[in-house]
């Protein structure tokens, strides 16, 4: 849990806060001028002896349709911080 919550920091994401309920991670992606922001969650799969991590980044703004690689953006960023801690 201290190594998703470090990449999240180290990927600038803000408002980082876990539900120990859901398991799942909550953070936000900084205001671009290619969005005003998105809502990032990284939900904790348990499988056998395994964890998996389902990384979600959405647009904050459901009415912005494209988000201009953004999401994808995000995604990469936190999965090149990750990488590096493990």
């Amino acid at each position: 849990m201290l190594i998703i919550e470090n990449a999240l920091q180290q990927a600038n994401f803000k408002n980082i806060k876990f539900d120990n309920v859901t398991k799942i991670f909550h953070a936000k992606a900084n205001f671009s001028i290619w969005s005003f922001a998105e809502n990032i969650e990284i939900k904790i799969v348990e499988k056998e002896n395994s964890i998996v991590l389902n990384f979600k980044s959405i647009c904050v703004l459901p009415t912005q349709i494209i988000d201009y690689e953004k999401n994808k953006t995000n995604f990469k960023k936190f999965e090149r911080v990750l990488k590096l801690a493990i």
